[in-house]
């Protein structure tokens, strides 16, 4: 290094053999307070040039001021004084009293007098005597205490020993403070007066213990044998001549071991009475306790008069009437114990039970409002049935059963417009819950969307009333159902809505039965019957042309339908009584008309020239019992063809 140069390049040479790099602290903190380092030394370790600060004079004021490290003092800040509520936090004085009850007795009543320095709030409290049998404890809750009418308050400078002060009407006399309190009004400046000796001051009510009377040996043993032995009777309350008034059901109960009657309400279901359980509770009862004096002894108090004053058992008789507190009782009944009690023990028959006739109330018949347009119309029927709104009741065996089942059916419109020809729509009822869901099929060109009409939900019946809606015995091929003030007609059904009515034919009429069978029979569904019925259940082909003539042309008439279905609109011919048999289905393999009736020799050479006119061919094992030179099939046969 060179010494006394400045540092420059080329004036500066470092030392190529040091090796030691550390940086040396300059401040050391003492007591937490930084103190600069004089021991010179530089990076590494060595010594620092003369320019260092090592060499710097401290007395010098101009080259080392420590106010430009430190800072410069502070003078010594001005306290803050503290609120009065923190300094007299949890600080009380404390002083003792008593005051004189001259009512009911003339009674002396010791105090605790407290009084709350943080914000000048006052507590009296009275300590607790065992069995004194007066309300003891806080007598004045903590609240500053107006002192007079001019809006002052009771102040802890106007308390001292040997005054008077009147707190809510009772004069209190100060008798003695505590240590605390003493030493905190001397330093205030306020002379403090010996404590008064008030250890003859006695209460003078007398706090004494009554001693219990002696244990009566005859009158316990009749106790102990009699408990739980209570005679039961039924007792009737008639407050029918006063307005609103009813008959009213009471039990009467009375304790033997104690002579003691209690009375117990009987609640009807819906009677609109709390259900309190019992009217009276287990006292003893005057006969005339009405000509009773007020200070006489009543519920639960000594008793001073005779016996006869009480109702006992004598007075319990079926058909008496008793005065119970202003009301009349008339006993009608009793349970077997009482009526084995009265004749082994008083030798008394109780009489027969009296059936007293009680008033007809008239039930009236629930009636459902309109829907009220939240939720579904179940919602509305249970809000008619409780207050506590319920879900409505779901059938669990019926999402068993049919959880994922469905009938489908296909309608098309009656078009008011003429923009509404042709839609069709895809009705689907859920067996599980009963709820319907049509969907529109979207047509080419049509300018519809197609897609959901109607969302899944419980459709009414116009006109039938509340809680009418539709179901499977009113949906047939041609029945019309209303929907949003739409007419569709059903036009179609898939086979499994068939195969269902067959598994459930008690709960569809024989007529919707039958008319989806001619459906899916003339749609070809049905190939079992169809060959049953062309091999053996027709009995002439004459008869089997005839019939079809008659299907295919206008001479056809629908038989009536049930009684639920004969308000709707049908526009699907069914069968009549005579068509219905099973011999007699001719729309299998005909779908043409016949003009004129034929034998069976016309018929198969006409089945013959078809043949040749690009009719399908039936296999021979479809129709075995049918002798013809060649089986064919009608299906593609226009409706209006030629014979």
């Amino acid at each position: 290094m060179s010494w006394g140069l400045p540092k420059l390049p080329g004036f500066s040479f470092e030392d190529v053999t040091k090796t030691n790099f550390h940086v040396p602290r300059k401040i050391d903190y003492v007591n937490g307070y930084p103190i600069v380092r004089c021991d010179g030394r530089a990076v590494g370790g060595s010594s620092m040039d003369a320019d260092g600060s090592n060499y710097i004079d401290v007395s010098d004021a101009l080259n080392f001021d420590p106010s430009l490290m430190y800072g410069r003092t502070k003078d010594d800040s001005i306290p803050i004084p503290k609120p009065h509520w923190v300094r007299f936090d949890k600080k009380f004085l404390t002083f003792k009293g008593h005051f004189v009850q001259e009512f009911p007795e003339l009674t002396i009543r010791k105090i605790i007098l407290i009084y709350y320095l943080e914000d000048d709030t006052i507590t009296v409290v009275e300590p607790h005597i065992h069995n004194s049998g007066l309300m003891q404890g806080k007598l004045v809750k903590r609240s500053r205490l107006p002192k007079n009418d001019c809006g002052q308050f009771w102040h802890w400078k106007d308390f001292n020993v040997g005054m008077d002060f009147t707190v809510h009407g009772y004069a209190i006399h100060v008798s003695s403070c505590d240590e605390f309190t003493r030493e905190f009004m001397t330093s205030q400046g306020v002379e403090v007066f010996d404590d008064e000796i008030t250890d003859d001051v006695q209460p003078v009510r007398d706090y004494r213990r009554v001693e219990p009377n002696k244990i009566n040996r005859k009158l316990s043993k009749h106790f102990l044998d009699d408990d739980g032995r209570v005679l039961q009777f039924d007792a009737i309350w008639d407050d029918s001549n006063v307005e609103h008034g009813e008959v009213r059901n009471y039990k009467i109960l009375y304790s033997i071991n104690d002579k003691t009657v209690s009375i117990k309400e009987c609640h009807v279901k819906n009677g609109g009475r709390d259900p309190f359980p019992m009217l009276l509770r287990k006292t003893r009862i005057f006969k005339n306790w009405s000509e009773r004096s007020v200070n006489s002894p009543i519920f639960g108090q000594e008793r001073q008069s005779e016996d006869e004053e009480y109702y006992g058992e004598d007075d319990l008789l079926i058909g008496e009437t008793i005065n119970i507190l202003g009301r009349d009782f008339l006993l009608c009944d009793c349970d077997d114990f009482t009526r084995r009690y009265y004749k082994n023990v008083l030798n008394i028959d109780q009489r027969e039970p009296i059936r007293p006739v009680q008033p007809e109330k008239k039930i009236l018949p629930m009636t459902v409002g309109p829907h009220i347009g939240i939720g579904d119309p179940d919602d509305t029927f249970m809000s008619c049935l409780s207050f506590h709104l319920k879900p409505p009741h779901k059938d669990v065996v019926q999402y068993n059963l049919y959880g994922n089942k469905n009938l489908r059916y296909l309608c098309e419109m009656i078009s008011v417009h003429p923009e509404d020809a042709g839609r069709r729509f895809v009705l689907s009822y859920h067996l599980a819950d009963g709820l319907i869901r049509i969907d529109e099929l979207l047509a080419d060109n049509s300018g519809l969307s197609g897609g959901r009409f109607s969302g899944p939900s419980k459709l009414p019946v116009p006109g039938c009333g509340f809680g009418t809606h539709y179901t499977p015995e009113m949906f047939y091929i041609g029945a019309i159902i209303i929907v949003k003030n739409h007419k569709l007609r059903i036009v179609s059904a898939d086979l499994f809505v068939y195969n269902y009515m067959m598994e459930n034919r008690d709960k569809f009429p024989s007529e919707i039965v039958e008319n989806l069978r001619q459906y899916h029979l003339q749609c070809g569904n049905l190939k079992s019957e169809s060959a049953q019925i062309v091999s053996g259940d027709i009995a002439s082909m004459d008869g089997l042309l005839k019939e079809t003539q008659d299907f295919r042309t206008d001479n056809w008439r629908p038989t009536e339908l049930a009684a639920p279905l004969q308000a709707m609109e049908s526009a699907q011919i069914l069968p009549d009584s005579e068509a219905s048999k099973v011999e007699d289905q001719p729309v299998v393999c005909l779908t043409g008309p016949a003009t004129v009736a034929h034998t069976v020799q016309d018929q198969i050479d006409v089945s013959q020239q078809m043949d040749r006119n690009n009719v399908e061919e039936i296999p021979e094992d479809d129709m075995p019992n049918l002798t013809v030179t060649k089986r064919v099939s009608f299906k593609n046969v226009p409706e209006n063809h030629d014979e």
